[in-house]
């Protein structure tokens, strides 16, 4: 089923459209933490960039002292001095 159909269906639900269309959902607290949730893994890691497959896209991180501070099957957390996020 196309995400265009699933993403009209979800106007008559309460769920969240990350869940049901199965996309990364990324937030920022400010300049210092960033969260991934549905992930498909770490790519690559350093202390400068952190590149991480969400299926969709390449979500990557850069920045100074980044550390991966929480990981777990669906949500990546990474802090440190967060400087830019792309999506490649």
């Amino acid at each position: 089923m196309k995400k265009g159909v699933l993403a009209k269906a979800l106007s008559g639900t309460e769920l969240p459209g990350e869940v049901i269309l199965d996309v990364p959902y990324v937030s920022l607290s400010g300049d210092f933490s960033c969260n991934i949730e549905n992930h498909r893994g770490i790519i690559s890691y350093d202390d400068r960039s952190v590149k991480i497959n969400t299926g969709e896209a390449i979500i990557k991180i850069g920045g100074e002292g980044l550390a991966l501070s929480h990981i777990t099957d669906e949500i990546i957390s990474v802090s440190g001095k967060i400087k830019s996020l792309e999506f490649i």
